[in-house]
Formats: C-alpha cells, sequence, structure tokens
C-alpha cells in the first residue's frame, strides 16, 4: 500500500500560528527590552513584528519568545524559537542550566518543566509546524513583511538588534538576518533580493564590528542584482565604543549608550545615522 504524497508548500499557513499566545510581553525578549525602552512602546513593537511567546520554554520566569520570518507578501516561511538570557539580550547558549524546557507539543500545558543546559535555545520549528506536508524553505529575513513602503533598509545580524534599532531609528526600516554575529545566506537567496529589489530604496549593511569583509561581499553580491546597497562606513568607530553583552553591534552599542543617559537624537548623531542639521529641535 503506497503512502499518500504529502501536499508540497513553500510556506507556514496562519493557522499553525495560533497555536502559540500572543502574550508578548511575557517573553524573555521583552523583559529585556523593558529595562531599556517603555513597556508599551517595546510591547507594542514586538506586536507589529507578530511576536508570541512558547510557553514549553523559559528562563527565569519568563518565556520563550516565537519569531516569525516572512517574505514581503507576508508569507510565513520560517519560525524560530528563541530564549534570551534577559539581562544581556543574547540567546541562552548551550551548558546554561537555567534554560527550562516541558517535554509536551501543548502550550499551557501542566507538565513539570526539566533543566536542560545542552544546545543552544534558538531553532526552528518549521518542522512541528508543517506537520501533514512538505514544506520547502525559502530564506527570507525577520521583518521583511514591513518594507513595503520603506524609505531607507537597514539590515542587521539578530533580531533583537533590529528591534532596538527600530524604536531608536523609526526613519529606516530594520531588518535581520536571524543570526548572532554574522549575515548567513538569506541575502544570497533570489526571492530575499527580488524583494529587496522592488523597494528601489537603499539598504544598508550593519555588520557586528569585525563582519565587514562578509559585508562587503553581501553587498558586491546585491549590487551585481540591482539592489542600491552599501555597508555602514563607520565601523572603525564602532570598535572604541563600548556595548551591551557580548556582541559589537550598533544596536549594542546603542544600548551601552541609553545605559549613559544618551537621547535617542544623540545616539543617532553617535553613531553617525543622521547629519546634524537633520535632526529637529523637540
Amino acid at each position: 500500500m503506497s503512502k499518500t504524497k504529502k501536499q508540497v508548500m513553500n510556506f507556514i499557513t496562519k493557522d499553525r500560528m495560533r497555536r502559540f499566545p500572543d502574550e508578548c510581553g511575557k517573553s524573555t525578549l521583552a523583559k529585556f527590552l523593558h529595562s531599556y525602552f517603555p513597556e508599551k512602546v517595546v510591547d507594542s513593537l514586538l506586536a507589529s513584528f507578530e511576536v508570541r511567546i512558547d510557553t514549553r520554554c523559559c528562563y527565569k520566569g519568563d518565556y520563550a519568545a516565537i519569531l516569525a520570518f516572512k517574505s514581503k507578501n507576508e508569507k510565513i516561511r520560517d519560525v524560530r524559537m528563541a530564549l534570551f538570557n534577559p539581562d544581556i539580550g543574547m540567546i541562552v547558549r548551550d551548558g546554561d542550566g537555567d534554560a527550562l524546557i516541558q517535554h509536551t507539543k501543548k502550550q499551557n500545558s501542566h507538565v513539570e518543566y526539566e533543566s536542560v543546559p545542552y544546545g543552544d535555545k534558538y531553532y526552528s520549528l518549521a518542522k512541528e509546524l508543517s506537520e501533514g506536508y512538505a514544506l520547502t524553505i525559502l530564506p527570507t529575513l525577520f521583518g521583511m513583511q514591513r518594507i513595503n513602503g520603506a524609505k531607507h533598509i537597514g539590515v542587521v545580524t539578530s533580531p533583537v538588534d533590529a528591534l532596538v534599532m527600530s524604536i531608536i531609528d523609526p526613519h529606516r526600516t530594520w531588518l535581520a538576518t536571524g543570526h548572532e554575529g554574522k549575515f548567513g545566506i538569506a541575502l544570497y537567496h533570489p526571492n530575499v533580493i527580488q524583494d529587496l529589489r522592488e523597494t528601489g530604496v537603499r539598504v544598508t549593511l550593519y555588520p557586528e564590528f569585525d563582519g565587514e569583509a562578509e559585508a562587503e561581499q553581501i553587498k558586491f553580491h546585491l549590487l551585481q542584482n540591482r539592489v542600491l546597497a552599501d555597508v555602514y562606513p563607520h565601523l572603525d568607530y564602532l570598535k572604541n565604543c563600548e556595548f551591551v553583552g557580548h556582541r559589537k553591534s550598533i544596536a549594542t552599542i546603542a544600548l551601552k549608550m541609553i545605559d549613559m543617559q544618551f537621547s535617542y537624537s544623540d545616539i543617532m548623531l553617535a553613531l553617525r545615522l543622521v547629519d546634524e542639521q537633520n535632526i529637529l529641535p523637540y
């Protein structure tokens, strides 16, 4: 007896996302951002990025974030579970025994949590969410569904960085490739390139302080494919700045400046994101 052939799809259906509670304010990601920005601003931003929570995984009382990676036309290409250390805003890494997991498929379950120190707590749930059909994963960027009408696009590595910069510099539309420390391969994919090209606006890459070579290679590829692209030109300046956590990026430096009582306008000036004459007085 032959097996029924599964339907092949290149997106995850929206109904599969409804199993995750939309209480984004209870995530470890929100807890970290709440320590720097007003709670209402953070929760509204997370909701606009369609962040949800996975109650099966928690860290010191707060839940993992569910990050939907959608295309420009709102198709869900991938869904990732991300558990953050809310003290530093970084993904909980292998060896951290404070990461607790329930071994169940259900949300808000009464199954006991167990300490699971092995493995990084950041991975795709695409296989779980595509049960019943064959999913072909097409790369996209975190926040890609927000680029319609964008005036200038900024691309960073980590979703946390995209969220931080969306608050500090809302004049740009901020996207993330979904990695900490590097851009990865998503920006080479034809679908991503097409989505960016169709906007007709400039795309600026903001690598972490040691990622300039990778960024230059990606810029060259984007330019070859008729995407207006450049690399943030002040990386040498970033190398001398203090930062939050274990990654030196434009966002972690901006967070350090918030610790030092800089205003958003001062941060944008300090990071050379805007010319002084373009800052409007309050």
